[in-house]
């Protein structure tokens, strides 16, 4: 398969990093960092914009807290049996903006006991210890594109405002491949045009909000050509390879979102999950092994469409090791990575 967007080997965060923001470390030397921060940015609010790799809400069988990934259910403590009527664990097997949100507790709780019992960010979709809700705002939907999350961003500021201390969390624009792709009729650099015009929109609705006074985390796209999906693709046709197609749109996108950022690394945080997820996947094809502990990176682990109707009985592949959840969507292993690259870049990377 060839694509440009495919890197040589960079630092991937070392799995002793993640453990120690859990703790609430202030500064830290090594995990993804490069020198302290004198004046370390803390959120008073976090605003998380995506589609279904941020997405917390119901599935199909109106389980609440549900999300693309294996869902896992509370269960008895002594028996190990999922506990009746059935309950989503959200929060033990999170998603990325989960595992951020809690990230963000562990470093600006002043005290154990406020980390406990009184975390500041918690989303709505999935509080099952009801915390407050009040600085957390899930803006992330199913099927949401560039063009949609920005209409989500102009409706909170229209009606929450810009507030110093404001982080948005912004994951966006695998929806946009997939739509540019499924109007491939033979002309790449169209659909390539295509992706470069969302991340285009996308990278300047971002630099507005900056200038109103607000941080942005802002995810660079994973390499969607080594989907199970676009795997599928290039063997339904060998005329091309369609997995290429896809991996350059991911490429033009990404390459267009980096150059229009303003990014002076005070406002914008820019994670490069595209490169470091690239050369997890360039470890493993190699037979070095990955960090991540990967086994699988070609099949989906869950047998439905969706992995929001994924469970432990649902599932073909081992979830903690297989990259991938669904078709489309990345699986347990990519979600804690994300996250922990989130949390470096936000308070030890060249903080804001």
């Amino acid at each position: 398969m060839k694509s440009s967007s495919r890197s040589t080997w960079s630092q991937v965060l070392s799995k002793t990093c993640a453990p120690l923001l859990a703790i609430g470390v202030a500064l830290l030397a090594g995990c993804g960092g490069s020198g302290s921060v004198k004046d370390p940015f803390r959120p008073a609010r976090l605003m998380v914009v995506g589609d279904e790799a941020s997405y917390i809400g119901a599935n199909d069988a109106g389980l609440t807290g549900a999300q693309y990934s294996v869902n896992r259910y509370k269960t008895d403590a002594t028996t190990g049996k999922p506990t009746l009527p059935l309950t989503i664990d959200c929060l033990s097997y999170g998603n990325w903006a989960i595992r951020l949100a809690a990230d963000i507790n562990s470093v600006v709780a002043t005290s154990t006991d406020e980390l406990t019992n009184s975390p500041r960010f918690n989303f709505a979709q999935c509080n099952p210890n009801n915390k407050s809700t009040a600085a957390t705002f899930m803006m992330a939907a199913k099927s949401q594109t560039v063009d949609s999350a920005i209409a989500a961003i102009d409706a909170h500021v229209a009606s929450k405002g810009v507030q110093a201390g404001d982080l948005f969390a912004v994951y966006v624009g695998n929806n946009d491949i997939w739509a540019q792709y499924a109007l491939f009729a033979g002309n790449a650099d169209a659909v390539k045009s295509g992706a470069k015009a969302a991340a285009t929109k996308l990278a300047k609705r971002i630099n507005q909000l900056t200038d109103q006074g607000a941080k942005v985390l802002i995810v660079a796209l994973p390499d969607l050509g080594y989907s199970p999906y676009a795997r599928a693709e290039a063997l339904r046709d060998p005329s091309m390879d369609r997995a290429a197609l896809i991996s350059d749109m991911v490429t033009e996108f990404n390459r267009t979102l980096k150059t229009t950022l303003i990014d002076d690394g005070r406002r914008i945080g820019l994670v490069s999950f595209d490169s470091q997820l690239s050369s997890q996947l360039l470890a493993f094809r190699s037979g070095l092994g990955t960090s991540m502990g990967l086994t699988n990176i070609h099949l989906a682990a869950c047998t439905t469409a969706s992995s929001l109707n994924c469970d432990v009985n649902t599932i073909v592949g081992d979830p903690s090791t297989w990259l991938w959840a669904d078709g489309k969507q990345l699986g347990q292993p990519a979600q804690a990575m994300l996250a922990s690259m989130a949390s470096s870049r936000l308070f030890y990377a060249n903080g804001f």
